[in-house]
């Protein structure tokens, strides 16, 4: 290996699910978000169930004197790798990612490096 080469941890060949990241930079004077790009590219996705907990109940005092109820649920949560860095101008990156018609908002998002400082994949958790 070369010095100040690194290898791929998540190599271009795996990234073959088609997906349209949509980035927000805020919101504007009403709440809305503004849109700064959406960009289309494959990733390697990884989908999940995950276990949830709330209460449940009516009321102001949901989950408080035995009035509400403590219930668990389950909720689906993905991960999207993609090989370097997808918007390298932007210092977050929030929005939303589209799959096969379904929106998912990005919840996380990481920017992985080497120990040279690149970025060699990004990572993004979506619910």
């Amino acid at each position: 290996m070369m010095a100040g080469r690194w290898p791929r941890l998540v190599p271009p060949a795996l990234c073959k699910t088609p997906v349209v990241v949509v980035l927000e930079r805020g919101l504007d004077e009403n709440g809305a978000p503004i849109l700064e790009d959406a960009r289309a590219l494959c990733c390697c996705w990884q989908q999940a169930e995950r276990a949830v907990q709330g209460d449940v109940g009516s009321g102001t005092n949901r989950g408080r004197s035995g009035n509400g109820e403590n219930r668990q649920g389950m909720e689906l949560a993905a991960t999207a790798y993609f090989a370097g860095d997808i918007a390298p101008a932007l210092p977050l990156l929030t929005g939303r990612l589209v799959k096969g018609g379904q929106s998912w908002r990005i919840a996380r998002a990481k920017r992985c490096c080497d120990p040279d400082g690149a970025v060699n994949y990004t990572r993004l958790e979506l619910i």
